[in-house]
This record gives C-alpha cells, structure tokens and sequence, in this order.
C-alpha cells in the first residue's frame, strides 16, 4: 500500500511539471509586414485579477519581438515618455482606439496590442499541485490606417509541486508567446519564399 502512496504521488509532481504552449493565428496581410520598420507594443488590455498582469505581457512580447531582426521595437516606456512630455493621458484599459492614437503619436508602422484573459495559478491534485495558466488574444494593426494585420490566441500552461520545481508563470507565458511568434514569422517566410 505504502508503495502505491509513493508512486500516486511521484505520478502527480511529474504530471504537473510539464508545460505546453499553442499558439492559434491568422495572418491577413503579410505584405503589410515587408514595409513595417517601427513597431510599438502597448500594454494589454488586463481582464485577470492581476494589477499588472497587462504591462508584465507587453513587456514580454517586446522583449520576445526583439529576437526577430528588421523591426524597431518600442515598448510602454516609449507611451510613457510621450505620456509625460506631451501631456497624453495614459489609458486605464487599452483598447485598439488607444493602440492606434499612440502607435500614430509614436509614428510607429504597426501597433501589437491585445487582451490579456488568464494570467495566474490554479490549484489541481486537491491542492497537491499548481497549473500556471497564460492566454492571451494578440492583434497586430497597421498604424495608419488601423487594418488587422495579424491576430492570434495564445495560450500556455504548466505546473508544478508547490514546495520544488514550479515553473513560473513568465515561462509559461514567454513560450506561449515564442509561439505565436514563431506562427506568425514562419507564415512570413514561407509567403516570402512563394514569391510573395
């Protein structure tokens, strides 16, 4: 009896350590993208309980943007410093219409901005065990003329024992947006390389 104690619970710390990351997107106007050179991400749109939860996403996907060469990538510290130096107020929940007056302020060829839905943990395994959860809708717009020219859902998960071995929510959400990225560039190359 005492082996099969040990075994339930070896099975439920190794069932909850694993992550998965998936990324479902659509790409409408990848010509769009060959004569973006500046890009600003905005912070998200937060429905989760988590204060920040909305400016720690942004910072995250600009941070991941950054890998991808040929692009300019400004982040909130840019709205803020236009915030401040030209009297913009900050929005209290963004939206495409804020995403697109600051991304215009910025002259930025393209706005990433999005609605965060889960950022947090759940307890599973009667309270043994917690699942980081991350989802996201993401839309890439054009600035000037606030055309969609991108959007996915992305989602992530993973866990872990309470005490050891919990991967943090920032991974999960980093390889669920690594993701996405990786959709949307690999869709990239691959028009580019049909003559696109």
């Amino acid at each position: 009896m005492k082996d099969k104690i040990i075994c339930l619970a070896v099975a439920v710390v190794l069932s909850g350590c694993a992550s998965t990351a998936k990324s479902t997107g659509t790409l409408y106007f990848p010509q769009a993208f060959n004569e973006m050179r500046t890009v600003l991400v905005v912070p998200f749109e937060n429905l989760t309980p988590f204060p920040e939860a909305g400016l720690i996403v942004a910072d995250l996907l600009a941070e991941e943007l950054r890998v991808w060469e040929g692009y300019d990538i400004r982040d909130r510290h840019a709205v803020d410093q236009i915030a401040r130096t030209g009297g913009q107020p900050l929005p209290i929940n963004w939206n495409r219409a804020e995403a697109l007056r600051f991304a215009r302020l910025l002259n930025a060829d393209a706005v990433v901005y999005g609605t965060l839905i889960e950022f947090g943990y759940l307890r599973e395994h009667r309270g043994l065990t917690e699942m980081a959860t991350f989802g996201a809708v993401v839309r890439v717009a054009d600035a000037r003329s606030g055309r969609i020219l991108w959007e996915a859902t992305l989602n992530g998960s993973g866990g872990g024992t309470l005490t050891a071995g919990r991967p943090p929510l920032m991974d999960v959400s980093s390889a669920a947006i690594q993701e996405g990225l990786e959709d949307l560039f690999g869709t990239l190359f691959a028009w580019r390389e049909a003559g696109g």
